[in-house]
């Protein structure tokens, strides 16, 4: 059906066709209520992109009447503290009483109101009715299809010197649709290629950073994120120093970056286990998975401790779907990477009992709607959040024995702790042995001579030094470091 792809081509037309793209969600919304009833989730998000075209459009009442209606059905899904729930009644409050902006007044789209609603799931048709090869020329046919049916513009459509000029199009579609692994692909080839063919600082090169910023922390890889994100503003304060929307930018990421490093976040992962925090943990370890593949490669043991954790917190949140597909990973990588056994053994019980052979789901209907998924990825807390915290974190890293990883907190916490009280505080001496403990335990005995000389020096310093310290310290230098 071209109206299930409607919400994903709508959205690649709204900023600059918000009239094309209106029609697009009025046809998606048609679909979605019949398709999937009139209160799914779906159909909040294709109100509020009308909402917010109509306010484009200068339609203020239509906007106002479209956003109420969203809410109406939110209420019945979320609580009432729901960030989404928030978003409408903020553009209400300011937007819909005597004092707002005329009627027939278009909308700058920095105040039309809340465009994608967050923690709402993205629709994805391609899990749904419509199928797709994995061509990217027939998923543009497609598109084109859906457009001329609809009777909107084609976003495919114009001069195509180059094919790779379509790439960000194809992105926004992925990205539209919560495929942001794709998305990333198609924003980054894109960018590629208008650098080659454009420069580095041209509008298309700052337009595909900024939505590959935004993929990045969709997809758990926060560092890159706000790497992109400060290049995407220092393109525009070189090119454009008096453009508003460098503001904007930087508000953005206030509070967000830079943000915690990927490395750490299993020790994070871990406390906010013991802390009970489960949804949290899982998704920590899940942006953790991420980069520890890349680093580490698919067969090693911090990626199967990851994923057994995650599927431990599944487990525990009921979540066994997710559970046992994260234990079944470990059951094929556990053998040769010698896991304890009695640990494998408890999860092949689990997975006997809850994958191969689950219980028989209670026939009833509560009346009660499933939780709502969370459309938005769980974000890591800003490094500056977390400063005070990295030495605990990466204690938490040594009991797991991810030395190297713990190395990393320590030197951040080390850093930390030179910016509060200065260089060579005597509180840092206990942060300078961990780290030359950990050095040792990797065999990295030279840097982990230098490391306990100096921890020695400053514990020696404090009024009342850490003894245990001192004496396993002299120790190691007087066995390893002579």
């Amino acid at each position: 059906m071209p109206e299930s792809l409607a919400f994903a081509i709508g959205g690649g037309l709204m900023d600059a066709h918000p009239a094309e793209a209106l029609t697009a969600f009025r046809a998606f919304e048609r679909w979605a209520v019949s398709e999937l009833g009139e209160d799914h989730p779906a159909v909040v998000q294709a109100l509020a992109r009308q909402a917010w075209c109509q306010s484009r459009l200068g339609h203020r009442a239509e906007a106002c009447g479209l956003y109420e209606s969203a809410l109406r059905i939110l209420r019945q899904l979320v609580d009432d503290g729901h960030p989404a729930c928030d978003e409408i009644q903020e553009y209400l409050s300011s937007n819909c009483g005597p004092a707002a902006r005329l009627e027939g007044e278009e909308t700058p789209g920095e105040l039309s109101g809340p465009q994608t609603l967050t923690g709402l799931p993205r629709f994805n048709p391609f899990r749904a009715d419509v199928p797709w090869s994995g061509s990217l020329e027939a998923l543009e046919a497609q598109v084109s299809a859906a457009a001329r049916h609809l009777g909107i513009v084609d976003p495919y459509s114009g001069p195509r010197e180059e094919i790779d000029t379509q790439g960000y199009n194809v992105g926004t579609f992925f990205r539209e649709i919560g495929d942001f692994e794709n998305a990333a692909r198609m924003y980054r080839e894109y960018a590629r290629w208008a650098t080659e063919n454009y420069g580095p600082d041209h509008d298309f090169v700052l337009q595909a950073l900024h939505q590959l910023a935004y993929c990045q922390w969709q997809l758990g890889e926060f560092t890159d994120g706000c790497r992109l994100y400060r290049r995407t503003i220092d393109i525009l304060r070189k090119t454009a120093p008096a453009n508003p929307y460098i503001r904007v930018l930087e508000q953005g990421i206030e509070g967000k970056c830079p943000a915690l490093e990927e490395k750490l976040l299993y020790g994070l992962a871990a406390q906010l286990d013991e802390a009970n925090r489960l949804e949290e943990a899982a998704a920590a370890l899940e942006a953790y998975e991420r980069w520890a593949v890349r680093e580490y490669g698919d067969e090693h043991m911090y990626l199967l401790e990851a994923r057994m954790l995650r599927g431990s917190c599944y487990e525990r949140l009921g979540e066994y779907h997710d559970a046992c597909r994260l234990y079944r990973q470990v059951l094929v990588a556990a053998p040769p990477l010698g896991v304890d056994g009695d640990v494998i053994a408890g999860i092949q019980e689990f997975v006997s009992e809850q994958c191969d052979n689950p219980p028989e789901e209670d026939s009833g209907d509560s009346g009660a709607l499933p939780p709502l998924p969370l459309g938005e990825r769980w974000m890591s807390p800003p490094l500056a959040e977390i400063e005070p915290d990295l030495e605990s974190i990466g204690e938490s890293l040594i009991g797991e024995a991810h030395y190297e990883e713990a190395i990393s907190a320590f030197e951040g916490a080390q850093a930390w702790l030179d910016r509060v009280e200065g260089p060579d505080s005597p509180s840092a001496g206990m942060l300078f042995a961990k780290q030359a403990w950990c050095h040792a335990k990797i065999g990295e005995h030279e840097l982990a001579c230098r490391l306990y000389e100096r921890a020695i020096r400053l514990e020696k310093a404090n009024e009342e030094p850490n003894q245990d310290m001192l004496r396993s310290a002299s120790k190691y230098l007087e066995q390893d470091c002579r």
